[in-house]
């Protein structure tokens, strides 16, 4: 199962990618006090130390509201965005989901999930509904490397209203979210979309929270929607 910061899976069909570290995950130092918006600042840091002028941007999960922050804020750089089992701003929550976003609920689970991705790849399967190859389990070693805290402020940051930011995309926008994934609803999904210019929907049959076999079309999408060489 590829994934789109899969950097073998995207060489393959011409993409490079770069796929920072939020604060708090990995080796990243925790920053408290930051935004949703203010990931954009760090971002144009980013893109101008490694000599890029422009990119195509992609958000799965909790990253999705940072991708949005992005687009949005840079337009001058992002020629796409690509949203994948996405975040949505507070609004489009209902009260069951809030009920969830509460600090100690996220302690409690990033924890949980620290832990079972170290010891049991299936018991976190069943737990969250994706199904960890070798390579995303490294991944999530490392992304809880410091503990759950950088979990935790992702997700009380994604609660927020950063609804202002999207009407302010003016790239293609596409998702993709699984029809059935009960950790942010399709609906919630379809809520965000229609405040963002032009979006489209890739409504997933079948799928929860992990889309599966559909990231080779995120891949192709965004290979097709990336900036022209200079």
């Amino acid at each position: 199962m590829p994934h789109v910061d899969d950097d073998a899976a995207a060489s393959a069909v011409g993409l490079r990618v770069i796929a920072p570290e939020r604060p708090g995950f990995g080796l990243s130092d925790p920053f408290p006090g930051h935004t949703v918006a203010g990931w954009a600042d760090d971002a144009e840091q980013l893109l101008d130390h490694l000599g890029v002028p422009g990119v195509a941007v992609v958000g799965g999960s909790g990253g999705g509201p940072f991708a949005v922050a992005v687009a949005a804020l840079l337009p001058h750089r992002v020629s796409a965005l690509a949203l994948v089992a996405s975040g949505v701003p507070g609004p489009a929550l209902n009260a069951d989901e809030l009920a969830r976003i509460e600090r100690g609920r996220l302690t409690a689970r990033g924890e949980q999930v620290a832990a079972l991705v170290r010891e049991d790849p299936e018991a976190f399967r069943a737990a969250t509904g994706i199904t960890p190859n070798p390579w995303w389990t490294a991944m999530l070693v490392e992304a809880f490397r410091q503990g759950p805290n950088g979990y935790v402020e992702d997700h009380l940051l994604n609660a927020t209203d950063w609804s202002p930011l999207l009407s302010r995309v003016a790239a293609p926008v596409r998702a993709w979210h699984g029809a059935d994934d009960d950790n942010i609803r399709v609906e919630s999904v379809r809520w965000m979309l229609d405040r963002l210019p032009g979006a489209e929907l890739t409504e997933i049959e079948g799928a929860g929270h992990d889309i599966g076999d559909h990231w080779p079309q995120v891949l192709r999408w965004l290979r097709d929607n990336a900036p022209s060489s200079p």
